[in-house]
């Protein structure tokens, strides 16, 4: 777990990045006993500015553009990104190794949680 500009987390942040306002508090409602989860609205080029600033575990996207926004950021400063594509029913996480994909099947709070943990964890 990263350190924060106030300590040591205890819970895992996660940053969800979308314009529509009912992605995040899917995210936040599933995991609100086991991540601290704040919505960024894309900002486009400054994306990768205040994903700095905030130095998030995961970012949890919903387009590939916002995706690829985040990209420099998780490179430069290690955290995952998780892209949920309801397009194409595809979850995609990105790591050390590049983008790994699955089918997104009708999932529960419990299965999105082992997906976001093993994200988290650098098991993804």
């Amino acid at each position: 777990m990263r350190v924060g500009v106030r300590g040591r987390r205890s819970r895992p942040l996660v940053v969800t990045i979308s314009d529509v306002p009912i992605f995040y508090e899917a995210i936040a409602r599933s995991l609100r006993d086991r991540a601290t989860v704040h919505p960024l609205t894309p900002v486009g080029h400054d994306t990768d500015v205040v994903l700095r600033a905030v130095a998030p575990d995961v970012v949890i996207v919903d387009s590939s553009q916002n995706a690829q926004a985040a990209a420099q950021s998780a490179a430069e400063q290690g955290f995952r990104i998780v892209h949920v594509s309801s397009e194409d029913s595809v979850l995609r996480v990105l790591g050390p190794g590049g983008w790994a994909e699955q089918g997104l099947p009708a999932m529960g709070t419990e299965a999105f949680w082992n997906i976001l943990s093993a994200a988290t964890l650098g098991a993804g």
